[in-house]
């Protein structure tokens, strides 16, 4: 979709800038193309500069339409790069939350089993203590 909208705006570009330069050799009665046009309306200068000006007025919607169909394309280049970037994100977040809840169910049963308390105060102790932190008796 973007490709397209980038190559249909730079084609419309393009012509709209040949179209407009057209208008403006109408308007000046420039080349040998526009004597030829004005001996087929007839010798009408009037007529061939009114001409030129509704060429260069399509010459500039055709820019226009060009440009909005570039910037289009662009600024759907720099959302899909956005949501990408932002998908991203918040997958890598997900994925973090899920592998630390993991972690957790994994180490919480393995903690809870070797937690033990203190024989004299029932302050909670590690696997590692030998001495109660609370009211400092040997657990021996």
């Amino acid at each position: 979709m973007r490709r397209k909208s980038l190559r249909t705006g730079v084609f419309l570009l393009i012509l709209g800038l040949i179209i407009l330069q057209l208008g403006e050799l109408m308007i000046a009665h420039q080349t040998v193309l526009m004597g030829q046009v004005l001996n087929l309306l007839g010798n009408d200068a009037l007529l061939l500069e009114f001409l030129g000006v509704l060429t260069q007025f399509l010459g500039i919607a055709l820019i226009v339409a060009g440009l909005t169909s570039l910037m289009d394309g662009i600024v759907t280049v720099k959302l899909e790069s956005e949501i990408h970037n932002s998908e991203y994100r918040i997958l890598a977040g997900i994925d973090e939350k899920i592998s630390k809840a993991i972690a957790q169910k994994m180490i919480l049963p393995q903690s809870h089993l070797t937690a033990k308390t203190c024989k004299f105060c029932a302050a909670q102790l590690t696997a590692e203590d030998v001495f109660c932190p609370s009211c400092g008796k040997s657990q021996l």
